[in-house]
């Protein structure tokens, strides 16, 4: 299996068979080509390869903080920073079975709220946090309970992209089922 990294500054792998890179579903791609922004929605790319997880999260920034220009205040300055905080507390986003034993080794969060603009714009902002886990035992990630939901009340929806060497799955989740299987 061969992985080639895509998305600037991100960990989302894209599994290459046997040379062939796996087709990434049309809706998907054209909603990130016309960079589609939907409040209350954000995107989930995920991928397993040997006995590594790699999770991607990209989401507006509405939905993580409730705001999508820079900070103008001291309270919109914490809230980031908050947000920042809670992203990075990645076994508290994501339940992963404990018989898969798996360890964070990398979380990247960035958001151009992070970064402070002489002159803001008031473009729509995102967050983009990404993760890397090493499991023991990769055969027991049978799932991912995503619990993002319940740290950030506003985000409604998750599109989920699943990569692994036995194909690639495209699912919906919701605050009412934010259950992820991954096998059967």
């Amino acid at each position: 299996m061969k992985y080639k990294y895509l998305m600037t500054g991100f960990i989302m792998p894209v599994l290459f068979a046997s040379g062939n890179p796996v087709a990434v579903s049309a809706e998907h791609q054209q909603h990130r080509d016309h960079g589609a922004h939907e409040h209350g929605t954000a995107s989930l790319n995920i991928a397993i390869e040997n006995s590594s997880l790699y999770i991607e999260l990209e989401s507006p920034a509405m939905n993580i903080v409730g705001f999508e220009h820079q900070p103008t205040n001291d309270k919109q300055t914490r809230a980031v920073k908050q947000a920042t905080n809670l992203l990075k507390k990645a076994t508290q986003q994501f339940g992963l079975p404990v018989a898969a034993q798996c360890t964070v080794s990398n979380i990247q969060v960035k958001s151009p709220l992070l970064i402070k603009q002489e002159n803001p714009t008031d473009e729509h902002s995102e967050f983009h946090a990404s993760y890397i886990f090493n499991c023991k035992n990769i055969s027991a990630l049978i799932n991912i309970n995503v619990m993002l939901f319940k740290t950030f009340k506003r985000m409604s929806e998750i599109d989920v992209q699943l990569i692994s060497s036995t194909g690639q799955t495209i699912k919906e989740l919701t605050a009412g089922h934010s259950m992820l299987v991954i096998k059967p």
